[in-house]
């Protein structure tokens, strides 16, 4: 409703400046209510929400033209901002763990979208891609931030952004440690952390220095070695010094390498600059990293359960906006379902349950369908009705947590989703 966040996201000073039925709050709103289905029938079933005159998908496609996709990232961050600052949240010895992890998003066919995302193409096909990133927060269950770019955009520059852009929220001094995968390690990165004082753990390959592998093949655990940028070229260093313009290229920080045999009989190699072997043992450094299998989860609820690929426009503005509209309101989901759980257990705390139990991501997101419209723009909504009514209907629907339960990867399917998958919108 706010004067000064329409302002600031209109594309041009005479937008949303008339009386007309999509005004920019009903507009935001309609976006965040995760449009799914037909277009006409999302306009149709928001006019039963909201009685109002019949709106038609054209009406829609025009006025979300005026309308900035960053607004969504704006009300994103001031969420986390008061997420952070008035809410008790998990952590790991005192640290937000945030993983880092890349995806992709097809998108919709479209000569504008082509030009800015690219392509993934083989032999025979030529299908309009995105690259995406997320910060993710795997013990709160939150993206922190979230990017969509160009298909051909590094996973490691989105990293650095991503750090970047949460450094910016300062959300009151949090202590953060960053985990990634195989795909990340470099000097680049390494020194950029170290540069901010930020502690990481990551994965890398056996081969990926002499040093690792001398230290795989010795049969040893872990050990801690020095890294200089000595050994890039001087192009890597030029990239460098971009990211950190006062780079001293003479410095020399050490980094610590653990071996962790895995059940499979590989070996997974982490690095990190988690240095004190007291207090951050190396038996808890497999459990470290396993913290990341949940942003893979993360990916999948959203491009399976909440069809994050169904864009409801064909136009780059119109996977802009869908794209961060549906962090947002899975962040708001999170957390109505995060406080949910902590009452259960509290209330359960007396009982010996066989079981812990966990909301199900699925049927909460179905109940926040629709419901985010009425909250936000009915007069007289009360919120705190609102979350404890929708919490109450998510406890309806509890899942067990079965510790130690493992599928072998599945080969390659011709069908891309699971039958027994079903969506919730």
């Amino acid at each position: 409703m706010s004067e000064e966040l329409r302002n600031k996201f209109k594309k041009r000073s005479k937008d949303f400046t008339r009386s007309c039925l999509l005004s920019f709050p009903i507009l935001v709103t309609f976006i965040l209510n995760l449009i799914r289905r037909s277009l006409q029938m999302e306009l149709n079933n928001f006019i039963k929400i909201l009685p109002s005159k019949r709106i038609s998908k054209q009406t829609f496609s025009a006025a979300r033209k005026k309308l900035l996709p960053e607004v969504f990232i704006e009300l994103n961050k001031t969420l986390i901002q008061e997420f952070y600052t008035d809410n008790e949240f998990k952590t790991l010895f005192n640290r937000r763990v945030i993983v880092v992890d890349g995806s992709t998003l097809q998108l919709p066919t479209n000569d504008d979208i082509i030009k800015k995302y690219g392509i993934c193409k083989n032999q025979t096909t030529r299908v309009p891609m995105a690259r995406i990133s997320y910060a993710y927060d795997v013990l709160n269950d939150i993206t922190l931030d979230a990017i969509i770019g160009p298909f051909n955009e590094s996973e490691r520059k989105m990293a650095i952004q991503h750090v970047k852009n949460i450094d910016l929220e300062n959300h009151s001094e949090i202590k953060d440690l960053y985990i990634e995968d195989r795909g990340y390690p470099s000097t680049s990165l390494f020194f950029f952390y170290d540069h901010l004082k930020k502690e990481f753990i990551i994965r890398c390959k056996i081969k990926f220095s002499f040093e690792i592998s001398d230290i795989v093949k010795k049969g040893c655990k872990e050990e801690i070695i020095n890294w200089s940028t000595q050994k890039i070229s001087s192009k890597q260093k030029a990239e460098l010094q971009k990211i950190i313009p006062a780079i001293d290229f003479n410095k020399i920080i050490q980094l610590r390498v653990l071996v962790i045999p895995l059940n499979s009989g590989e070996k997974e190699v982490l690095i990190t600059n988690l240095l004190d072997k007291e207090k951050f043992k190396y038996k808890d450094f497999a459990d470290f990293y396993f913290q990341r299998w949940k942003a893979e989860e993360n990916y999948k609820f959203h491009k399976v359960r909440l069809e994050i690929e169904n864009f409801s426009g064909e136009s780059t503005i119109a996977v802009k906006q869908d794209f961060h509209a549906t962090i947002f309101t899975c962040n708001i989901r999170s957390m109505l379902a995060n406080e949910a759980e902590e009452e259960l257990r509290k209330k359960n705390s007396n009982k010996t349950l066989k079981y812990e139990y966990k909301i199900n991501k699925n049927i909460s997101a179905g109940i926040l369908k629709d419901e985010i419209i009425k909250v936000l723009l009915k007069k007289n909504s009360n919120l705190k009705k609102f979350c404890n009514r929708l919490k109450k209907q998510m406890k309806l629907s509890m899942v067990p947590i079965i510790p130690g339960r493992k599928y072998s990867r599945r080969k390659k399917s011709i069908k891309k989703y699971f039958i027994n998958i079903r969506r919730a919108l």
